[in-house]
């Protein structure tokens, strides 16, 4: 599910939509028509987190949210990996989102029952792939301790690809060097 509420966008002071308030549930097929410059195509692009509106705010379906992926590390840590779309900023929403994932981990590792898993993964870690962030008031707050804390790495995108590279031209060479080692 997707929703809006209270969205609005302007540039340069022109107002191109407001109060826009929709619910769009699954299964269902949408429709966007209206005039050129009505703001069909800007209204999709906030819709998809290319563009940040003005006003109001778009709401997705929190409780399906995960993070784009999870590994173990070899320090015991579990690594948590959220990656945004490039040239993206962190938002204030978004920011609740990671704070959440803090408070479940921290929930679930302090709770006795799951001592089987805590001799595997006794922590974690969460690494966030952005551009920079937009937050304000508690959520900046959060956000720097955290990083002070040494509990979050923010990461941008060039330095996000660089890193990809390194890995996957070190796992080449390793298997290069598996299979010299097969050959002899």
């Amino acid at each position: 599910m997707i929703a809006t509420s209270n969205l609005g966008m302007r540039f340069s002071g022109r107002k191109l939509f407001e109060d826009v308030n929709l619910k769009f549930t699954p299964g269902n097929c949408y429709g966007l028509i209206g005039a050129n410059g009505a703001g069909k195509s800007t209204f999709v692009k906030i819709l998809s987190g290319d563009l940040d509106p003005t006003e109001g705010e778009v709401i997705f379906d929190k409780k399906n949210k995960r993070p784009d992926f999870v590994l173990f590390s070899q320090d015991g840590k579990l690594q948590i990996i959220e990656i945004k779309k490039p040239h993206h900023y962190i938002s204030n929403d978004e920011m609740d989102r990671i704070i959440n994932y803090f408070e479940t981990f921290e929930e679930f590792l302090n709770d006795e029952r799951h001592n089987d898993f805590k001799s595997i993964a006794s922590d974690f870690h969460v690494t966030l792939v952005s551009d920079g962030e937009r937050l304000s008031g508690a959520r900046r707050k959060a956000y720097t301790a955290y990083i002070e804390e040494k509990r979050l790495t923010p990461v941008d995108w060039a330095g996000f690809l660089l890193r990809t590279t390194q890995t996957h031209q070190e796992f080449l060479d390793e298997a290069e060097q598996l299979m010299l080692g097969n050959n002899e």
